[in-house]
């Protein structure tokens, strides 16, 4: 028995070393150079794009392997992706019975821009007509990807039409399998056909830009059934924050169905001011939670069908350079500032990129001078219906005083829709107010007026103030606000 067994040994190996042997011979007088006019051809035919393959060499052993070297397309001479390196790897049994059995393919270094026009034609292909399914050219019964792999990868993708941006670096990336040819038929010949497989993966960056959010080091894993495509866990750093969630989109064609969830716990509040130009030092830590539902193919669509709420919590924050006590104190007397200034500067949170033409979100209307404000509560909740956000408690208290809004953002049609800012007296009622109407873009803000008119308030303060001596009730009033945000403790 151990003779037989040391038999078989010994003409294993042999075997072996013949074929590595065979294999290493083979690629002596294989010429992978002379296929490249035919490649680059075919590449070129399929994408409308200049495609040039740089240096070729070819493996037979222990597996099917062929590097590029320098691989690049263009389009009238400018580059749109080119990579350091790819590598493709495949089994070598499976050829004998016409199937092709890719391992991997290895991208290194991959950079670029891709680009959707407003049409919805991408750059790396060419512009979406109706045409019949060409035959294939390769007499393959089947080709199968295991995996594709982006190694440090650096993209950019820009749509025209929505005017949104992404920008990764640092990029690792890994997905599969991928089934593209079966019984002689290719199966994908669009994103379409992409998105309807079956497959899963991995991402992780460095950084990661949605417009001009950064998410340092991200980290997701995906699956798509071919009915849906679902991105979670997500995982990232933003603004300092930490950041976990969830997207999934449903109905994978013409109306998509999507679901995000979402919390950042521990916002730096310096580093998201500094992101909307905020004049004024400020400190602090922000907790941030989203969930949003919408469907639709186009911006406008999804915002008139947008769902959910926004919300955004902090305790002791603080401004350097603005004293809002002093200010709110004698705000009576000058009223030269707007109160939707004052406020802004931290209840818009969620909506600040989208009102930064309506607010002074940089602090410059309240003058930068001396003193330090602190925030004791901010709470801005938001609930958004078919695309309304109504304000649900949006309030902050200081030392000694307290704001609130109320209203809706109209978001489709970007326009404030009896929208008031009011400095609240204890029991929630708003001794002065300001309203806002009108387009994000050229807000109508209303001057600022007292509740009971300017002639008659000083009367009225002083009958409540007697009022409240002697232990009488204080005059009948409509609350402004209901929130959870205490008023100040009377010093």
């Amino acid at each position: 028995m151990r003779r037989r067994h040391k038999t078989i040994a010994i003409v294993g190996s042999a075997i072996v070393l013949l074929v590595g042997m065979l294999a290493a011979v083979a690629v002596r007088f294989i010429d992978v150079e002379r296929y490249r006019p035919e490649v680059e051809a075919a590449i070129t035919q399929a994408t409308g794009l200049d495609c040039s393959l740089g240096t070729l060499s070819l493996r037979l052993w222990p597996f099917l392997s062929l590097r590029i070297e320098q691989p690049a397309l263009s389009r009238s001479g400018r580059p749109i992706l080119k990579a350091e390196r790819i590598t493709l790897s495949a089994h070598l049994l499976p050829l004998l019975n016409r199937r092709l059995e890719l391992r991997a393919i290895t991208i290194t270094r991959l950079t670029g821009t891709i680009r959707r026009d407003r049409r919805g034609n991408l750059n790396l292909l060419p512009p979406r007509e109706p045409k019949p399914q060409q035959p294939l050219a390769l007499p393959l019964a089947r080709l199968r990807i295991a995996e594709i792999v982006l190694d440090d990868a650096a993209l950019r993708y820009e749509d025209a039409a929505s005017g949104f941006t992404a920008a990764a670096e640092g990029m690792d990336l890994a997905l599969g399998p991928l089934l593209l040819v079966d019984q002689g038929k290719r199966l994908m010949t669009s994103g379409r056909d992409f998105f309807a497989a079956s497959w899963e993966g991995n991402l992780k960056a460095t950084t990661l830009f949605l417009n001009t959010m950064p998410l340092d080091h991200p980290t997701l894993r995906f699956a798509s059934t071919g009915k849906s495509l679902a991105l979670q866990p997500v995982a990232a750093a933003v603004y300092g924050g930490k950041l976990k969630g969830s997207l999934t989109v449903r109905g994978l064609g013409e109306n998509p169905q999507l679901a995000a969830t979402g919390t950042i716990n521990g916002l730096d509040l310096a580093r998201l001011a500094a992101a909307v130009n905020h004049r004024g030092r400020v400190s602090g830590r922000l907790h941030a939670s989203i969930t949003l539902t919408t469907d639709g193919a186009k911006r406008q669509a999804m915002l008139h069908r947008l769902n959910g709420t926004v919300a955004m919590h902090g305790t002791d924050l603080t401004i350097e350079n603005i004293d809002l006590d002093t200010i709110l104190t004698q705000y009576a007397k000058s009223q030269e500032i707007g109160l939707l200034d004052l406020g802004s500067i931290f209840i818009v949170g969620p909506f600040g990129p989208l009102l930064s033409k309506a607010f002074d979100l940089s602090g410059a209307a309240l003058g930068v001078g001396r003193g330090k404000s602190r925030i004791t509560m901010l709470v801005s909740d938001w609930t958004i219906r078919n695309g309304m956000a109504c304000a649900a408690d949006v309030a902050l208290a200081t030392p000694k005083h307290r704001l609130a809004f109320t209203g809706r953002l109209d978001l489709p049609a970007g326009r404030f829709l009896d929208f008031r800012v009011g400095i609240l007296d204890p029991r929630g009622c708003a001794t002065f107010t300001q309203r806002v109407n009108g387009s994000f873009q050229e807000p109508q803000i209303e001057k600022a007026s007292l509740l009971a008119g300017t002639l008659v308030a000083p009367l009225v303060s002083f009958f409540r103030k007697g009022m409240t001596a002697l232990g009488g009730e204080q005059p009948a009033c409509t609350p402004f606000y209901r929130g959870r945000v205490p008023h100040p403790a009377t010093p």
